[in-house]
């Protein structure tokens, strides 16, 4: 699920609890779901993290990033390219040539993992797990190109 991590085989039927104030909501394995503060209208404020939710498997997701400063700079597509290799997880970003994000953080949530990571690397440099529990590592990095999961 979205907001627990917990996995269900797809294909089949499942009842869920679905209090009034929580939507049961479901994510592919593969797929990575970018999200943005809250805000009131676009341009509020200026964003400075970006939270990516990646469910471990093998899928593309995309994400249409922009300025915000309207049709005369229309921004572009960024790719995301989440693999298991042999030893880990990977997670490509591929970005428009000419986009330079606002953000200047990542924060990136992973579930399903089968064991704790021994290292995680963006772009061949280390960074700090803030959190594992359950399957589920939190951590916050620069923008990246790759992200490598190591068992």
């Amino acid at each position: 699920g979205y907001w627990d991590g917990k996995r269900y085989e797809g294909g089949k039927s499942v009842v869920v609890d679905s209090p009034l104030d929580v939507i049961p909501v479901f994510a592919r394995a593969g797929a990575v779901v970018p999200e943005w503060p809250v805000m009131q209208y676009t341009g509020e404020r200026p964003v400075d993290v970006l939270t990516l939710r990646v469910f471990a498997g093998e899928g593309e997701s995309r994400l249409y990033e922009d300025d915000g400063d309207g049709p005369m700079n229309p921004g572009g597509w960024s790719r995301f390219k989440v693999e298991r290799v042999a030893n880990g997880l990977r997670l490509r970003w591929e970005r428009p040539d000419d986009h330079s994000p606002d953000y200047g953080r990542v924060h990136v949530i992973v579930y399903g993992l089968e064991t704790k990571p021994l290292s995680v690397l963006a772009d061949g440099m280390p960074v700090e797990a803030r959190k594992w529990s359950d399957g589920c590592l939190d951590v916050v990095a620069a923008p990246f190109d790759l992200l490598e999961i190591g068992y």
